[in-house]
């Protein structure tokens, strides 16, 4: 189709064209990979993630063409998929969907609700550009869904999971210690990850459920919502969050090292690193909230 092919001329002259973003893309990529993988390899997974930004953007505007018939001929659900989302929707305590940068993350929401799946409630942080806020939390509501502001989400969030419907949020984004975040290892390095999804889990028993939605070739995509993340509480209450922060974490990051291109490499992943000192932690990370506030008496 005529996006697939937009798509793929953006993934190849995106790298040149938006140099800035194909740059952070290139130093995750080394962070992640080193030598163990070649340069041409390293290309493949950054022109392959360029395509995917691309395609995921014109499906933001060609979207409002979908209907429940026609979704079916862009977004196929596997039988395991569908059957995990009537069992939560069997279930009395809901569920929380793990989202990532990963595939078309935006349709996911508009995609399930179009599908018959429960309404979601997605947790949101605002828009760097707050132009673009208003048009992208219509598009993420337009199939029944509802947003939830991140300042103030929890409250909303448990009121949710408790009348049985789904909570989802973006695991993937950088949380600082101080704003409810964690360091958590992922691809190698610990990241700055949030909590909320492991104290929703722990708070109200709701399984948590790892969702993507993935490209297929020809510009579909397949809607995978995996088994829910096995986890055992132990009875320290600080120590489970932390211990299923990671698992969520080990399970993205599978995903991730079996098909890389997929995913939001040029996001800055590592932007908030646990030390004074760079380390290994890219040039772009900057010490956590703190480390970097002035001591009482320092001039």
């Amino acid at each position: 189709s005529w996006l697939v092919a937009l798509a793929r001329l953006a993934g190849r002259a995106g790298p040149w064209l938006v140099f800035w973003e194909a740059r952070k893309a290139r130093v995750n990529l080394d962070l992640v990979y080193g030598e163990t993988l070649s340069k041409a390899g390293k290309r493949r997974i950054l022109r392959e993630s360029f395509e995917n930004v691309a395609l995921t953007a014109l499906y933001f505007f060609w979207s409002k063409n979908l209907t429940p018939q026609s979704i079916q001929d862009v977004v196929e659900v596997p039988q395991a998929s569908g059957e995990m989302l009537r069992q939560v929707q069997e279930g009395q305590q809901g569920a929380v969907a793990l989202l990532a940068h990963y595939g078309n993350w935006e349709l996911m929401g508009v995609a399930s609700g179009l599908l018959g799946a429960p309404r979601l409630n997605v947790i949101v942080r605002p828009l760097k550009n707050p132009l673009l806020d208003a048009p992208v939390n219509r598009y993420r509501c337009r199939t029944g869904n509802r947003v939830i502001e991140r300042s103030g989400a929890m409250m909303k969030a448990l009121r949710a999971l408790r009348r049985g419907e789904l909570v989802a949020l973006v695991f993937d984004q950088n949380v600082d210690p101080e704003q409810g975040g964690t360091f958590a290892p992922f691809l190698g390095l610990p990241a700055a990850t949030t909590k909320a999804a492991a104290i929703l889990a722990l708070r109200t028993g709701a399984p948590l459920v790892p969702a993507t939605c993935e490209p297929l070739p020809g510009g579909r995509y397949r809607l995978r919502f995996d088994p829910p993340v096995d986890y055992q509480p132990e009875g320290d209450f600080e120590r489970d969050v932390q211990r299923l922060t990671e698992q969520c974490n080990r399970h993205l990051e599978e995903i991730i090292r079996e098909r890389p291109g997929p995913w939001l490499w040029m996001y800055k992943r590592w932007r908030i690193r646990p030390t004074l000192e760079q380390g290994p932690y890219p040039a772009y990370s900057k010490p956590e909230r703190r480390l970097r506030r002035k001591p009482a008496g320092a001039s």
